[in-house]
């Protein structure tokens, strides 16, 4: 099922005129017939880059992964097999400002002189970075499960293909 999506989203792009380049990295299914087929259609232009790990392809230059990644619209990121790819995903995505909210409450009886009850209470706001998708969770991805990046407009989904 996953692949027909793929490969009717290629057809489609095709179809209409569409430039693309397909990334394929470390996605069991790179030789699979139906893909080929569909690619091997008539198309102005399209760049196919299939690696069993697009990070190590690059000889693990950042400057050239992220050339090569810099320019898409949108990224399909399933589960990966590399623990060092999942933290480079990871952080090609992005980070957010998380706000972390934790609240205090004292309160007890108290002598100082005579015997009364004290009631305090708080709250503190700390912000800090924080990945959008955890290297983690790229890597536990069921396989039918998959995030979907949009660069444009920087909204990121989780979702089941099912």
């Amino acid at each position: 099922m996953l692949v027909e999506l793929i490969v009717n989203s290629l057809i489609i792009a095709m179809n209409r005129g569409f430039d693309f380049t397909l990334m394929i990295d470390d996605i069991a299914f790179a030789n699979n017939g139906m893909m080929k087929n569909a690619l091997c259609q008539k198309s102005s232009r399209r760049n196919v880059i299939v690696s069993k790990d697009l990070y190590a392809l690059t000889g693990a230059k950042e400057d050239i992964f992220a050339a090569i990644i810099g320019e898409a619209e949108k990224t399909v990121l399933f589960s990966h097999s590399s623990s060092i790819s999942c933290e480079k995903w990871s952080k090609y995505i992005g980070e957010y400002e998380k706000i972390d909210v934790s609240y205090n409450r004292n309160s007890g009886w108290s002598q100082s002189g005579k015997w009364g009850f004290n009631a305090n209470q708080g709250q503190r706001e700390t912000l800090k970075r924080e990945a959008k998708v955890r290297p983690e969770q790229i890597n536990r991805l069921l396989p039918n499960e998959a995030f979907v990046y949009d660069h444009a407009t920087g909204r990121l989904i989780q979702t089941a293909i099912t």
